[in-house]
């Protein structure tokens, strides 16, 4: 099979559409950008045309102004529709998972499936905004570098040592801008309850979980997965917040099967 691959930029995004086939839209979160996907993206075009965005503030990407979770849902919209894509399966990691969630509430239509990966569908908790503040007030008067320091190693599960995967995410990590780490921090802050959204999806949505994430709890996210009318849930075993960096093989399999399986129902 031919691969096409195109490095594209639209209305302040830049992403990255690769292979032919059903389309499958990855997106990266918090302190990341796009080649957080590269273990796994060759795998998955054996099957999917895959369209991986920077999202806005990181990589790439212009910032959003003002940056929200629902401008971020926006300017996949404006991917979507200058990829004259109809239907996608939708799969967001972390800040991600928040910002296909924005999506699916927005643009219900564009929706042939929803994937949850390490994400949820609550509203930070009082307990979660008071540290999304702290880390504000830290970015702000330390720089990125050290809050960068102490971000990554608590991503991964306890005893994870590839020490080349934790040197690349700080550095992807250190290499944001003072202004959308603190940006992005206050929009995941105050981004609303979307558990209706779950409720209400008329599309299959998938949640892949870490069984040691120490961001978003398995059993949080154990309790979403009876919320969608049609849901699948896969766990992942001895992975933290980061399965495509820890797991990369199951995450092949489990976005694999229910890529399909969305497609298989249109």
């Amino acid at each position: 099979m031919a691969m096409n691959i195109f490095y594209k930029y639209n209305e302040g995004m830049y992403y990255l559409v690769k292979g032919e086939g059903p389309i499958l839209v990855l997106l990266h979160g918090y302190c990341d950008d796009h080649t957080i996907w590269e273990k796994v993206d060759e795998s998955l075009l054996a099957n999917f045309k895959l369209i991986m965005p920077d999202m806005p503030g990181f990589g790439k990407s212009e910032i959003c102004r003002p940056q929200t979770v629902e401008a971020m849902a926006d300017k996949l919209k404006v991917i979507l529709d200058a990829e004259q894509v109809r239907q996608a399966v939708v799969v967001g990691h972390s800040m991600g998972g928040y910002v296909a969630l924005a999506f699916a509430e927005k643009y219900p239509e564009y929706l042939a499936g929803l994937g949850l990966f390490h994400s949820n569908a609550i509203a930070d908790t009082d307990e979660k905004k008071e540290n999304r503040n702290k880390t504000i007030e830290f970015v702000e008067n330390n720089g990125v570098e050290p809050f960068a320091r102490t971000f990554v190693p608590n991503l991964f599960a306890t005893g994870f040592n590839n020490k080349q995967v934790l040197e690349d995410t700080f550095v992807k990590a250190n290499n944001c801008t003072k202004e959308a780490v603190i940006e992005t921090a206050k929009a995941l802050r105050d981004r609303p309850d979307r558990t209706k959204v779950l409720e209400e999806i008329t599309c299959p949505v998938l949640f892949l979980a870490g069984k040691t994430d120490n961001i978003v709890p398995y059993s949080l996210i154990m309790q979403h997965a009876s919320l969608p009318k049609l849901s699948s849930i896969y766990p992942l075993n001895n992975v933290g917040h980061m399965g495509m960096l820890e797991s990369p093989e199951k995450t092949i399999e489990y976005l694999t099967e229910f890529t399909q399986f969305c497609f298989a129902r249109k």
